[in-house]
């Protein structure tokens, strides 16, 4: 970090505001395809916000599947207005799910409408919803979400697995539902 710091300094002192916007763009994109969040970082710098949005977009699916969304959210809170995307909305969701924000992150993908969404985005939405109500001891709406998963034809083969991982958590026989073992 010292050394990082000692460099930033030097270039600021050397460079004018744009210059340094400019290069910090030029290493955005040449980080883009290697490192997603040093890109993010380095798009905000250059202030290009529609880029950071962009990839956010993209890599929400590696920022969940990693457990890089708290750094992601970080990213997101850097962010002005720029939030609405449904896949920033899981981020801040899943940093809410972690904080237990339970009620808030369920509102949060609640107010999502996904059928006007790509297959993977509704998948990351009811992936985070099931994650929310699982947390919250809601089965019965958990295993609701499991079946949209499962009855979704463009649902990916990774959701499809954790759904029914999910399911086999729940139940030995991976049959039953779980709203009926709340009952029984």
């Amino acid at each position: 970090p010292l050394l990082r710091e000692f460099l930033e300094g030097q270039l600021a002192a050397e460079l004018s505001p744009a210059e340094l916007a400019s290069a910090h763009l030029r290493v955005a994109g040449a980080a883009e395809a290697e490192d997603w969040l040093v890109a993010c970082r380095h798009y905000l710098a250059g202030d290009d916000q529609d880029s950071v949005v962009r990839l956010l977009d993209r890599s929400v699916l590696t920022a969940v599947g990693t457990g890089a969304w708290g750094q992601a959210a970080e990213i997101v809170a850097a962010l002005r207005g720029a939030t609405a995307a449904p896949d920033v909305q899981v981020i801040l969701a899943m940093e809410e799910i972690e904080e237990g924000r339970l009620t808030d992150a369920i509102a949060r993908l609640e107010a999502i409408d996904r059928r006007s969404l790509s297959p993977q985005a509704r998948a990351l939405v009811r992936h985070g919803l099931l994650r929310a109500h699982w947390m919250n001891g809601d089965l019965a709406r958990g295993d609701a979400i499991v079946q949209e998963v499962l009855q979704d034809d463009g649902t990916p083969q990774l959701f499809r697995g954790l759904a029914g991982a999910h399911r086999l958590i729940a139940t030995p026989d991976g049959n039953q539902d779980l709203g009926e073992m709340i009952e029984t």
